[in-house]
C-alpha cells in the first residue's frame, strides 16, 4: 500500500493537476469537458482517500513493508519526503528526481549509521 500511496501522490496528483490546468487553457470542445469531468472525479476521489488515510493512520493503521509485508512498520515525512521504517528489514524512502524513486536502507546498514 505504501508504494501505491508514494506513486498516487508523486505522479497521479500532478498528472491530474496538469490535465485540469490545460482544460482551462483550452478552446472548449466535448473532449476537454470530458477530460475536465474526469480530472474532477479523479481529484475528488485522491482527496477522500487522503483524508480517510490520514484518519487510518492516526487510529493505528500501518502500511505493509513493502519488502517483507510485515506490520512492524513506521511511516513518516522528513525533509519534504515519505519514508517507511519495518523494524524486521529496514528503511524505504523516496529519492531521486522528483522523489519519484524508493530506496531500500537494510537494517544492518541503518545500525551502523
Amino acid at each position: 500500500m505504501f508504494v501505491i500511496w508514494h506513486h498516487l501522490c508523486r505522479i497521479g496528483l500532478p498528472v491530474v493537476l496538469v490535465v485540469a490546468g490545460l482544460g482551462f487553457v483550452s478552446p472548449k470542445s466535448e473532449w476537454v469537458l470530458l477530460a475536465g469531468h474526469v480530472v474532477g472525479e479523479l481529484f475528488f476521489l485522491l482527496s477522500i482517500t487522503g483524508v480517510l488515510l490520514a484518519l487510518a493512520l492516526f487510529c493505528g493503521f500501518r502500511f505493509r513493508c513493502p519488502h517483507c509485508g510485515g506490520k512492524q512498520t513506521s511511516f513518516g515525512m522528513h525533509q519534504k519526503r515519505f519514508w517507511l521504517n519495518c523494524a524486521d528489514c529496514g528503511l524505504t524512502e523516496e529519492t531521486g528526481f522528483l522523489k519519484l524513486k524508493l530506496k531500500f536502507t537494510p537494517k544492518g546498514e541503518l545500525d551502523h549509521d
